[in-house]
C-alpha cells in the first residue's frame, strides 16, 4: 500500500512569515498605520481576509487592503519565503510516496513559490483554497482522497484547521510545533513533531 501525506505550507514547510508580515506593513503603512501594532506571527495561517478580520472589522477596508495585499505579496513580499531546515531533503527522503500539498494560499502565489524555492517538482498534486473553489482545507483533503484507495493516510500542519481536514476525513495528523498556529493538546489522536528532521523520520518509517 502506497504512503499518502498531505503537507500545510506556512508554517509547516514554509517559513513565510516575514514575506507576508512585510507585504502587510506596506499595505497598512499606505493605508491604515494605527492597525500595523497587530501584525505578528499569531496572526498568519488564514486567507489574507481571515488574517486582517483579526483585527479589523470594516468590510470594506478589509476587502480594500487585501486586494493591495495580494499584488504586492505576489510580486516581492512572496520572495522572503524559506524553507524551513531540513524540509528539502525530507521531501526527497519520501519521493517512493505520494505527497500532496493542501493549503490556503491562492493557486497563483502558491505555485509561484514553490517553483521558486524548486520543490514543486517533488508533489504528485498542489491543492489551493482557490484551486476549485473550496471553503476550506476539509474540503480540500476530501477532494484529495476521494480519489485514492488508500487507509495509510497522514495529514501534517501547524494549526486546528490542519488537525480538522485531517480529522473529518478519518486520516491520521501530525502537529508541526514549530509553526504559527495553535492546537488543543490535550487531544491525544495524534503526533507532534518538534523539527523537520523529526517529521520526516517519524514519516519514513510510517
Amino acid at each position: 500500500m502506497e504512503k499518502v501525506f498531505i503537507f500545510d505550507l506556512d508554517g509547516t514547510l514554509l517559513d513565510s512569515k516575514n514575506g507576508i508580515l512585510f507585504s502587510l506593513e506596506v499595505v497598512l503603512k499606505k493605508n491604515s498605520p494605527e492597525y500595523l501594532p497587530f501584525l505578528n506571527d499569531s496572526i498568519i495561517g488564514p486567507p489574507i481576509n481571515g488574517m486582517l478580520e483579526n483585527f479589523i472589522k470594516d468590510a470594506s477596508l478589509i476587502s480594500k487592503l487585501a486586494q493591495q495585499y495580494r499584488v504586492h505579496y505576489d510580486s516581492i513580499g512572496f520572495l522572503d519565503t524559506k524553507l524551513y531546515h531540513g524540509v528539502k531533503d525530507g521531501l526527497y527522503q519520501l519521493q517512493n510516496s505520494l505527497l500532496y500539498v493542501s493549503t490556503n494560499k491562492p493557486e497563483k502565489v502558491a505555485l509561484k513559490i514553490l517553483k521558486y524555492l524548486k520543490i514543486n517538482s517533488l508533489f504528485d498534486k498542489i491543492i489551493c483554497i482557490d484551486s476549485e473553489s473550496f471553503s476550506n482545507k476539509v474540503e480540500i483533503v476530501d477532494s484529495i482522497i476521494s480519489g485514492l484507495n488508500n487507509t495509510n493516510i497522514i495529514v501534517i500542519g501547524d494549526s486546528q484547521d490542519d488537525y480538522n481536514s485531517a480529522k473529518k476525513n478519518n486520516c491520521k495528523f501530525v502537529f508541526c510545533d514549530w509553526g504559527y498556529g495553535e492546537i488543543d493538546k490535550d487531544k491525544k489522536d495524534f503526533k507532534t513533531v518538534y523539527s523537520a528532521s523529526e517529521l520526516f523520520n517519524y514519516l519514513s518509517t510510517r
